[in-house]
């Protein structure tokens, strides 16, 4: 069995503010094996693209890198001087942001930006750089890349935008490719091309994606592995077949309830409550206010991670002895929209 190419092994992410500090990232550990999709789904301020952002060391201040290992085919980044760091970026671990227009440069062409990012990891003249952009730009499926890489950014559709920089990603040949929340902003038909288009892309180069996204329906089309973060932690990890059919998590089950769907829109359930402050977390279990199955025991400790077999593993109290030996009654669930409204203003205060 080929080695894990990325190791994350109890990452912990802080950002010290003037309203305290805020746990973003608490503990978090899994692997991507070469070749692997895993895809990062959960709430807004879960920590999904904080956790991505920690593995190449991309976290500005007042954040910071607390503790943990990010072990890159056995060398741990987080140790990584400058020099190596450097190297690694863009060359063998490379990334796609939410916003292209923000991560383009407005000023200068798209091929220009291909181009420097070509010359950037290849000993290449100019010509041979253009040449390789133009190839990039085809490959990635721009239309007439001859005269698209002579536009500017604003020239570009939000679909281009994103293609570009999928190009630019992949100018290096990158072993992994982050991409964060991709499909944002795009219509559901770009959004199934561009899906399609890292499909074929993993395919051919062998490329590992780990792909950041708030919405189950784009990382169930892509990815083979599912991680599902709560409130900085990892509540359930597994073979995504497996997790969507038997979520183990009551978040799990929660989050995928609350996800509208297509064959049946009237079955949208909204989850009660809102997620918790992360400067001043509950104790525990960081679901345990949210959530109808919580007993005295889930305020107390952090709830282990209970693995239920094929690297299918959740981190609830529920599957453990000492839940079903509690005497506690679990809360009921809300029944309806008020008592749910009631549940998150209560939260809220």
């Amino acid at each position: 069995m080929a080695e894990p190419l990325l190791e994350v092994e109890n990452l912990t992410t802080q950002f010290h503010t003037d309203e305290g500090t805020v746990s973003a990232v608490d503990g978090i550990s899994y692997t991507v094996d070469p070749g692997e999709i895993v895809g990062i789904v959960g709430e807004s301020g879960s920590g999904k693209s904080v956790s991505v952002r920690s593995v190449v060391r991309l976290i500005d201040s007042p954040g910071r890198i607390e503790g943990g290992h990010v072990y890159w085919k056995g060398t741990d980044i987080l140790r990584m001087d400058a020099d190596e760091l450097r190297s690694l970026r863009g060359d063998e671990i490379a990334m796609v942001f939410q916003d292209p227009r923000e991560a383009l440069d407005p000023a200068q062409t798209v091929g220009a930006q291909i181009i420097e990012a070509v010359r950037a990891h290849r000993d290449v003249t100019k010509r041979e750089g253009r040449d390789r952009a133009i190839e990039l730009l085809t490959e990635v499926g721009i239309a007439n890349p001859s005269e698209a890489i002579s536009q500017y950014p604003h020239e570009y559709s939000g679909g281009m935008a994103q293609r570009a920089l999928i190009a630019m990603a992949l100018a290096s040949e990158p072993d992994l490719l982050i991409a964060d929340e991709p499909t944002t902003g795009l219509d559901v038909t770009i959004q199934a091309q561009l899906l399609d288009l890292l499909r074929e892309l993993q395919q051919r180069r062998d490329m590992a994606i780990v792909m950041i996204s708030h919405d189950l329906g784009v990382v169930s089309e892509l990815c083979e592995t599912l991680i599902v973060m709560y409130a900085g932690r990892i509540a359930e990890q597994g073979a995504i077949e497996e997790v969507l059919a038997s979520p183990k998590h009551p978040y799990t089950r929660l989050f995928f309830e609350s996800v509208p769907r297509v064959d049946n829109p009237d079955a949208l359930e909204p989850i009660a409550g809102s997620p918790p402050n992360l400067a001043s977390p509950p104790s525990g279990c960081r679901f345990r206010d949210r959530c109808p199955e919580a007993k005295p025991l889930c305020a107390h400790d952090r709830p282990p991670e209970v693995e239920f077999g094929n690297g299918h593993r959740a981190a609830c109290f529920a599957s453990t002895e000492e839940y079903r030996d509690s005497d506690a009654v679990p809360r009921p669930r809300p029944e309806n929209d008020l008592e749910t409204d009631a549940a998150a203003t209560e939260v809220s205060e």
